[in-house]
């Protein structure tokens, strides 16, 4: 549809423009071919999860997001601030990812399909327990609190990666499901009025953190957090 779509070629155009920067910028990186290479797939991921119309789907492209994002902020990781901010990243949004694991157990149950088009268009059924599960998947992607410490520790990967991580990809993939299952999300009071405080607290929490930070690529991806809680 027309919302998948416009992600889809704004994703792809930010990947774009981080490949041809990188080719500057890492030129002479012994592993920059292995660089590109997971680049490359990180955006099939980030296709998967925009385009699926299977909740399976997306769950493999959700994950196969989290691996590169891993291996690419871990790029250099002879440095251990690369090694813990990987790790960090890593783990603390595997954990989130176990709410949409079984957030999609309890839709199959519920609506009897995983298909994402045939369960948006029914009457929204057991939406509370599925928009909680869904919120925790959101939270962990999309660096939310309380788990939205691992996005400024991310930041010893390249330069590129962050551009990457930070604008149209990884953690955006956590608005873009909010927005896919809105109708769910809506049907749900708890669920609505528990995604609008956390939203709050991040922004408010994100902006102050900007504020207090002297590396511009924390700085960035605290001002990032709290973009990401206004959208």
């Amino acid at each position: 549809d027309s919302l998948a779509a416009q992600v889809l070629l704004l994703a792809v155009g930010v990947g774009l423009l981080v490949q041809i920067y990188s080719t500057a910028y890492l030129a002479h990186h012994p592993r920059y071919r292995s660089y590109a290479l997971i680049i490359i797939l990180f955006l099939l991921g980030m296709i998967a999860v925009v385009a699926a119309d299977d909740f399976f789907v997306l769950l493999i492209g959700w994950e196969v997001m989290g691996l590169c994002s891993y291996l690419l902020i871990g790029h250099e990781w002879e440095t251990s601030e690369a090694r813990s901010g990987a790790a960090k990243a890593f783990l603390m949004t595997r954990i989130a990812d176990l709410g949409l694991l079984v957030g999609i157990i309890v839709i199959g149950r519920t609506y009897g399909t995983y298909r994402i088009s045939e369960v948006v268009d029914q009457t929204p059924k057991n939406a509370t327990a599925i928009g909680l599960l869904l919120l925790v998947a959101v939270v962990g992607k999309s660096a939310q609190f309380p788990l939205h410490t691992w996005l400024p520790d991310a930041m010893p990967g390249p330069t590129p990666i962050t551009a990457l991580i930070h604008a149209a990809t990884m953690v955006a993939a956590g608005v873009y499901l909010v927005a896919r299952m809105l109708p769910i999300f809506e049907a749900s009071q708890l669920v609505m009025t528990l995604l609008a405080i956390i939203a709050a607290v991040t922004m408010l929490l994100g902006a102050l953190c900007a504020l207090a930070q002297t590396d511009l690529k924390r700085a960035l991806a605290w001002s990032t957090v709290s973009q990401l809680a206004f959208m």
